[in-house]
């Protein structure tokens, strides 16, 4: 290995540009001042300055794997650590490298699995994308030369892609301008943190609705791209739920990101089940090759099911009459983020079919889809006329500017009657083509009332925990009871007929 001095310059540079698929690689020069005088090895007559670019090269990969060294220092330890084989030719003494010393360096993590090959451009473009520059052995005429490759521009196809590091010249060269005869590659030369997760912190939580959880780390030297995986087992194992994962992974293209901080918004929150997630983050180069592993520790986060809306008014069995200058206040909680309201008002706590209430197909006329704007909304007369007199159950869930449900029904509904008259101590409610109840005008009795002439039927009055309160046998069809001593509340009747029953409801006021 014999070199003569091209020219001269006294410096170590240190390249720091950053370009698209390039290695940060510390760029020695071979004669620098604080070595470049120093005997190579134990060759006499030769210094680092004349032949020492083979272990400048490598010094320039110890230090972009984090050693602390330069040529001067590995020169010394290559010395001391029979790291040189004796020169056959050129200077006399120890002084040709032995390639796989130098990975002994103190703090090295590098490796050389004896890998000397002959030059092929997709060997160092697959390399480089691991992280891995790459010393190149070219030659000038009849004199071996090294250098470093350490990277490339565009697709990394031509010999003009690359970007070489030549411990005799100053700044960056490109790789046409050398021959290619052989090359000397390291693992494990890049040495990235993985990035550092900020941002929710463990036992975040949020619910399903259209805000975001913003998720963001720790930019990372030469990243170009951030892969997010997020998943409901801390061990990220099969299956994946998150990010990058098969036909599951939709959310965002190949769950790549090109900045340091992503929010996961609703369209991809509504994928999840309720569950608690977790989430870790890797860096990408320009080829979308990781330059970093998975960042440690992963974090947690809770995704909760949309709160519903809490109801307060009406409370549970108000009563209400049938007049046109009456409304029914109904108020709920806001939900953050809802726009709209919707709005189910039935006689059947169950809310099955059929419904009478808003939005309910041809009979949900009595808003514009059931939906408000507010989270107060009046059963005004206009609405009130077109219910029977009747008990109703009401439920409200929050919408979205899309009118899509970021929340689930309110739970538990709230019971209210609705009255015809806006007089009177009682109201009877339903109606039935069988059985009729009115109050008397004093109100201090009901009129148990058939549409045909009966031998003999009982009727049962129930209170509201279905104690039975009164019991008595009738035999005509228009019958008078008691009530006056019944204290106010709701009440049903039962008449039973042979094998015909009928059930009514009536409030005491």
């Amino acid at each position: 290995m014999k070199k003569r001095l091209l020219f001269f310059i006294a410096s170590v540079l240190f390249s720091t540009q950053l370009f698209s698929g390039i290695i940060n690689v510390p760029a020695f020069r071979q004669d620098g001042a604080s070595w470049g005088a120093n005997t190579l090895g134990t060759c006499t007559g030769c210094s680092l300055t004349t032949d020492g670019c083979a272990i400048t090269c490598v010094a320039m990969l110890l230090k972009a794997n984090g050693v602390n060294v330069d040529p001067g220092l590995l020169n010394t330890y290559l010395k001391n650590n029979s790291g040189y084989a004796y020169n056959p030719s050129g200077c006399t003494g120890n002084c040709i490298i032995y390639w796989a010393v130098p990975t002994a360096y103190t703090g090295s993590s590098m490796t050389y699995p004896n890998l000397s090959t002959t030059f092929n451009l997709a060997t160092v473009k697959s390399e480089i994308d691991n992280g891995n520059p790459v010393i190149l052995q070219t030659k000038s005429g009849s004199i071996t030369h090294y250098v470093v490759i350490k990277g490339y521009n565009n697709s990394g196809t031509s010999t003009s892609d690359f970007v070489v590091v030549d411990p005799l010249k100053t700044g960056d060269q490109v790789l046409t301008n050398y021959s290619t005869d052989e090359v000397r590659i390291y693992h494990n030369v890049s040495v990235t943190n993985p990035p550092t997760l900020s941002n929710p912190t463990d036992n975040f939580q949020i619910t399903k609705s259209n805000n975001s959880i913003s998720f963001s780390w720790s930019s990372v030297t030469n990243a170009v791209y951030y892969e997010i995986w997020i998943d409901n087992n801390i061990g990220f194992g099969s299956p994946e739920i998150g990010f990058n994962n098969g036909a599951s992974s939709t959310w965002l293209t190949d769950g790549i990101v090109s900045t340091n901080g992503f929010a996961l918004t609703s369209a991809w929150q509504n994928q999840l089940p309720q569950n608690v997630y977790y989430w870790k983050v890797r860096a990408l180069n320009a080829s979308k090759v990781a330059i970093t592993d998975w960042s440690t520790p992963t974090r947690n986060f809770s995704l909760l099911d949309p709160i519903p809306p809490t109801l307060s008014s009406p409370a549970d069995n108000s009563q209400f009459t049938k007049s046109n200058n009456n409304s029914i206040p109904f108020s709920w909680s806001s939900v953050t983020n809802a726009v709209y309201y919707e709005i189910w008002i039935d006689n059947n706590i169950g809310f099955g079919s059929p419904e009478i209430g808003f939005k309910n197909g041809a009979s949900s006329t009595w808003l514009t889809d059931g939906i408000v704007s507010t989270n107060v909304f009046a059963l005004t007369s206009a609405w009130q006329n077109q219910l029977p007199q009747n008990v109703y159950y009401w439920k409200v869930r929050a919408l979205n500017a899309s009118k899509v449900a970021i929340t689930d029904w309110s739970s538990p509904t709230i019971k209210f009657s609705l009255l015809n008259d806006i007089s009177g101590v009682s109201r009877i409610l339903g109606e039935s083509n069988f059985l009729n109840i009115y109050p008397t005008s004093s109100y201090d009795k009901i009129i148990i009332e058939t549409d045909e002439l009966i031998k003999e039927a009982t009727v049962v009055i129930y209170n509201t925990k279905g104690q039975e309160i009164v019991r008595q046998t009738i035999t005509n069809s228009k019958t008078q009871i008691d009530i006056s001593k019944l204290p106010s509340s709701t009440y049903l009747v039962k008449l039973i007929n042979y094998n015909k029953a009928e059930v009514k409801t009536f409030i005491k006021i």
